[in-house]
C-alpha cells in the first residue's frame, strides 16, 4: 500500500469548539458529518429527556461523540460559554471555591448504603 493511498488522519482540532444544537461542543478533530449528526441527536435527546437508539459503524467515534456531546448539554444547563467564561472558579464543588458547601458527615442508614447516599444529581 503506497502512501498515497492511506486515508488521511484526521487533523486534531485542539483548542477549537463547535457549536451543535446551540450547544458548545468541545471536540478533539474535525468532526465528519456523521458524527455531527450523532452528536447533534445526543443533545436533542437529552434535552428532551427522551431515550435515543443510535448506531454508526465501527470506528466512527461513537464513544468520543456520545461523551463530548454529553458534557457539551451538561455544561449548556449550567449557562458555560468559553467567550463568556468567568476569570474565577465559580464551580461549587471545589475545593478552592470558599464559598463550596461543606462536607457532610452524615450517613444514610437506609438498605443497600455503602457508605453515604450517592449523588442524584452529577
Amino acid at each position: 500500500m503506497s502512501m498515497s493511498s492511506r486515508a488521511s488522519k484526521p487533523e486534531r482540532n485542539i483548542n477549537k469548539g463547535l457549536e451543535i444544537e446551540g450547544c458548545y461542543v468541545e471536540f478533539p478533530f474535525e468532526p465528519y458529518e456523521c458524527q455531527r449528526d450523532y452528536m447533534g441527536r445526543v443533545i436533542r435527546a437529552l434535552r428532551e429527556g427522551k431515550n435515543a437508539l443510535l448506531e454508526s459503524p465501527t470506528g466512527t467515534g461513537k464513544t468520543l461523540c456520545l461523551l463530548c456531546a454529553t458534557l457539551a448539554w451538561r455544561e449548556s444547563l449550567k449557562g458555560y460559554r468559553p467567550d463568556k467564561a468567568p476569570a474565577t472558579n465559580t464551580n461549587p464543588w471545589s475545593l478552592s471555591n470558599p464559598s463550596a458547601p461543606a462536607a457532610s458527615s452524615s450517613r444514610s442508614s437506609g438498605a443497600g448504603s455503602a457508605g453515604g447516599e450517592i449523588p442524584r444529581n452529577l
